[in-house]
């Protein structure tokens, strides 16, 4: 019985010392390039509309609480289809997390699936990786915008006799969420999945090979992915250099993939852990399947975040991602109060001095306390537990 999902469309989904499972990190500090600001969304409130026709093209639009607007289009030859069960499930088992969590969750351990996630900054090719892996049709932006602004999962596709489906999530510098609130929902996705006996072949980690420079904000990106495994899952992590094809120099990017390795501040102790370093040398679906091959021989693997708030039943500020991240806010934080009361001093001496220059110190201050008072929320976001998460994601309409 032919079945086949396309137009997967329209998806509105630091350096430091790297702890192991367990270590405290709430004492550690880390001051990197940071970005202050975030637009933080949330879709509250939503309707939810289901569209059907009896043809064989079929278009299915939903907008769930909590969830992003999705497209799918069906098409599927029904010809001697006498089991319509089986082709209900097929169809159920492609439905993203946000429409029906339980259902692709159980059809996946039904299946024996082989579950990978992929992770990475914004523009790292994450989307465009896994629409080349699995022929689907992920939004992929070509701007500073990120398309990826929950978590995605692909339709399912075959390799080696297994069926595989691949997670996209948003990176730590997503443009329509915090940082916060990134972790929560990663960490809710992986939790529920874990408690729901499902563990991950593996994790992909993808960076652009063109940037001539690590970030603070990659580097903040890359801190988060190594604290969400841990080092005991490193085995099961291919870390995946990325945009080759645009390279001009070739052995400018060898140097930059050895630079990689090579500090602590960027994917060093990920590799000592265990991490295979590869190159996706074209953006092609056979470079992206040999990757991905690389995993599906290994035993699954539980990852840190998931032993965390499930096992050990900590809060999200402490595990160790949401420790890292705490700590980052708690320095914006105390960068922010410092800034303030210099610029208030300033301003007192000014008064009587300069009117524009008045205005123009009012104007910086108001932007540093919508700063000051936006890091105290996200530290607040992470002070929170599994069944917390949870608790909201359901009053979303999200799990």
């Amino acid at each position: 019985m032919p079945y086949r999902i396309a137009d997967r469309g329209q998806s509105d989904i630091s350096g430091g010392t790297f702890n192991d499972v367990g270590r405290d990190q709430h004492n550690q500090t880390d001051s990197h390039d940071r970005t202050d600001s975030h637009n933080i969304t949330d879709s509250h409130n939503k309707t939810d509309s289901h569209n059907a026709t009896d043809s064989h093209n079929r278009a299915t639009t939903r907008n769930h609480k909590g969830s992003r607007n999705y497209k799918e289009s069906y098409s599927y030859d029904t010809e001697d289809s006498d089991d319509v069960e089986t082709l209900a499930s097929q169809i159920m088992s492609h439905l993203p997390s946000g429409m029906s969590q339980l259902a692709l969750m159980n059809n996946m351990k039904r299946q024996k699936a082989a579950l990978i996630a992929v992770m990475g900054a914004t523009g790292s090719g994450k989307s465009t990786f896994i629409n080349k892996a699995c022929d689907a049709g992920m939004a992929v932006g070509n701007d500073l915008e990120s398309c990826t602004q929950s978590i995605e999962v692909s339709k399912s596709f075959t390799m080696g006799g297994r069926t595989v489906y691949m997670i996209d999530t948003p990176g730590f510098d997503d443009t329509n969420k915090s940082d916060a609130d990134v972790l929560k929902e990663i960490a809710l996705y992986l939790a529920e999945s874990y408690k729901n006996g499902i563990q991950l072949s593996g994790v992909l980690y993808l960076h652009r090979i063109t940037d001539n420079r690590v970030s603070g904000v990659t580097r903040r990106n890359m801190m988060m992915f190594q604290q969400l495994c841990g080092f005991n899952a490193m085995s099961n992590v291919i870390i995946v250099t990325t945009m080759w094809q645009k390279l001009e120099n070739q052995d400018e990017g060898a140097r930059r993939e050895q630079q990689l390795g090579a500090k602590s501040i960027f994917l060093k102790q990920a590799l000592e852990g265990g991490a295979q370093l590869i190159r996706h040398p074209q953006n092609t679906k056979e470079s992206a399947r040999a990757v991905i091959s690389k995993l599906l021989a290994k035993d699954p693997v539980t990852l840190q975040i998931q032993k965390e708030m499930v096992d050990e039943k900590k809060t999200l500020t402490e595990s160790a991602a949401g420790s890292y991240l705490n700590n980052e806010l708690r320095e914006q934080i105390k960068k922010h109060e410092e800034e303030l009361k210099n610029l208030r001093e300033e301003m007192a001496a000014t008064r009587h001095q300069d009117t524009l220059l008045q205005e123009e110190l009012e104007e910086e201050a108001r932007t540093l306390r919508e700063s000051l008072n936006k890091a105290r929320e996200e530290k607040e976001k992470i002070a929170t537990d599994y069944a917390n998460m949870r608790e909201e994601a359901e009053k979303r309409g999200g799990c």
